[in-house]
């Protein structure tokens, strides 16, 4: 069985507020709708890695990452005031290339089944 440590559980605080936030207090207009699909935090609580898809597609996701990048200063400090942890992780933050690569999968695995 896996054992959910501490750093799980601060990564999935971090994922909570960081979806409120950019939804209710980020106004950078590089920064539409997006989904959240991971964080993760280092053991040592230095670093959090915020992996992220634009939703429904929508938008430049080169974009909507300059936008994070540029207000990562404003969400750690409201994620450690809210955490209240001694060490606020810093944010860096990727887009999720994952689940391309699964429909791409899905893709050449239907084209394959279509073969027969």
């Amino acid at each position: 069985m896996a054992r959910y440590n501490r750093a799980d559980r601060i990564g999935d605080q971090v994922h909570k507020l960081l979806a409120e936030l950019i939804r209710r207090e980020i106004k950078d207009p590089r920064v539409g709708p997006l989904t959240i699909t991971d964080v993760s935090v280092s053991p040592d609580m230095g670093v959090a890695y915020v992996k992220f898809l634009p939703l429904g597609h929508r938008g430049d996701s080169e974009n909507i990452l300059a936008g994070l990048v540029a207000a990562r200063g404003f969400l750690r400090r409201k994620i450690g005031k809210a955490l209240r942890i001694r060490q606020i992780p810093e944010l860096r933050f990727e887009i999720d290339s994952s689940h391309d690569e699964a429909f791409r999968i899905i893709s050449a695995l239907n084209e394959l089944g279509g073969e027969e």
